[in-house]
């Protein structure tokens, strides 16, 4: 039902048109415009209101001069959320500072949003620091746990959802490594890649995070390890990252790892571009492995980076590379097994499966002991049939008791290696060239000891300038 006359005349008042401008502010404030020649249209109860309004308005059109910015694109803001703000960013005018947003039109026809942008004191004219913001880890975790900044780092449990988050900003998550080490009891499982991972101090310097377990070693022998210790510890099998299928494109950088398990990283999937930088570890079994849970699930890596990677004391291994990974490089890695004793099988670097195409350079192992046996295993460097194309080029092995190298695989080249004070220095077995190598003090001290010789039947070996014995 439309409104009748009466109704309409009952909800009528009468208004009265003012026009007011205060020429004082005008001609002492030559910046209070709001770039329109038509005065602003405003309803008031009373002028004086009206007067006021006015009066304060070419204040603030004075005080924060406002200019309009075109985006070609549909940008919807919220409010409710914050103030809005903007980066802008003008070579020519030589800008780059946050600034308040008084007015946003969005023509959704034109796909066009006009930006009426202005200074304010309260906000921070600071340019933002260019590329997305890391995400904080601490010890404890602070604030609200969000990972925004130092004072709201997030806890360590929470890494996988992190990694996530910066995968998509392209952002790093940054382990807190100046207040306090990480106690460790139980595994880090990761699913999701894209991303890094770093230790750093408060100011985002580079620092070794450091993460300690409970691994124990024989008290009457300060390098002898002990399963049952381990097992005692509740240790025997925790990693401390489980790689799963997804953590892709992962890189790690300065952490520490000392007194614990089977593994510092484990995949446990296939994965691909997984780096590994700028590390330590002291008393663990093993630093890397790539074993998978179960049989029917491989745990493949195509594309794994070691560098700058040192291992003090270990029983097992330092790395065991295997299935069929590919494209491995392993560089400037030095790991003393500091003759810790009692792990089955122990060995430097070991390659197994099919695992191939793999170039170390500059990598030292040594004191690998493994007396488990009658013949005594413990090699620097090892490799089955199935592992092929393999360089090493710069590499030591000392003190181990049985082989500084043993390869079993073709198209094996090794390049001014030095092998010395093992059992036997150069064990191979398939297709092997020798380029100024060098072997010395070979060892037969094997508690079941065979003939020093390294080259086996059936073996291939083309050496060009051998210096030493061992061959």
């Amino acid at each position: 039902m439309s409104a009748l006359p009466n109704d309409i005349a009952a909800a009528t008042r009468e208004a009265i048109i003012e026009r007011y401008e205060n020429t004082a502010v005008r001609d002492a404030l030559t910046g209070a415009r709001d770039g329109s020649l038509q005065p602003a249209e405003g309803f008031f109860d009373l002028l004086a209101n009206a007067k006021t309004v006015v009066d304060e308005r070419g204040l603030v059109l004075a005080g924060d001069p406002r200019f309009s910015v075109s985006v070609a694109a549909l940008v919807w803001s919220d409010p409710s959320v914050a103030t809005p703000a903007v980066r802008l960013v003008d070579v020519e005018q030589a800008v780059d500072a946050r600034l308040c947003c008084s007015r946003i039109e969005l023509d959704l026809e034109e796909e066009v949003t006009s930006f009426e942008l202005f200074y304010a004191p309260d906000v921070d004219q600071t340019p933002p620091a260019t590329g997305p913001m890391p995400l904080w880890i601490s010890p404890n975790g602070n604030g609200d746990l969000s990972g925004s900044d130092v004072a709201n780092a997030g806890r360590l449990s929470q890494l996988n959802t992190f990694i996530s988050r910066a995968a998509i900003t392209g952002a790093e998550v940054w382990i807190r490594a100046d207040a306090g080490s990480y106690n460790f009891t139980s595994t880090l499982t990761i699913t999701n890649g894209g991303a890094t991972v770093r230790g750093v101090d408060v100011n985002g310097n580079p620092m070794m995070a450091e993460f300690v377990g409970k691994r124990l070693v024989d008290p009457d022998r300060s390098h002898m390890w002990n399963a049952k210790n381990d097992a005692a510890a509740g240790i025997y099998g925790i990693e401390v990252f489980r790689l799963n299928r997804g953590a892709d494109n992962l890189t790690f950088r300065h952490l520490a790892f000392r007194n614990l398990g089977r593994g510092c990283f484990r995949a446990r999937q296939s994965l691909s571009n997984l780096t590994i930088t700028d590390m330590l570890a002291t008393n663990v079994a093993a630093f890397f492995v790539n074993d998978a849970a179960v049989a029917t699930d491989p745990a493949d890596i195509t594309g794994l980076t070691m560098q700058r990677v040192t291992v003090n004391g270990f029983s097992k291994f330092f790395a065991k590379i295997q299935w069929n990974s590919t494209n491995i490089l392993l560089e400037d890695c030095i790991g003393d097994s500091e003759k810790q004793d009692g792990d089955n099988f122990a060995s430097g670097i070991v390659f197994d499966d099919n695992a191939r195409d793999i170039v170390m350079r500059r990598c030292t192992m040594g004191n690998v002991v493994d007396s488990l046996h009658a013949y005594q295993n413990g090699d620097g460097y090892s490799g089955e049939r199935g592992n092929i194309n393999i360089v090493m080029e710069d590499c030591v092995a000392h003190n181990c008791t049985d082989g500084g190298v043993d390869f079993k695989g073709d198209n094996i080249v090794l390049r001014r290696c030095v092998m010395r004070e093992n059992h036997r220095n150069y064990r191979l077995w398939g297709f092997v060239d020798l380029y100024d190598c060098e072997g010395y003090d070979q060892r037969a001290d094997n508690a079941a000891p065979r003939p020093p010789k390294a080259v086996l039947q059936g073996a291939a070996v083309r050496v060009l300038r051998f210096a030493g014995a061992g061959l």
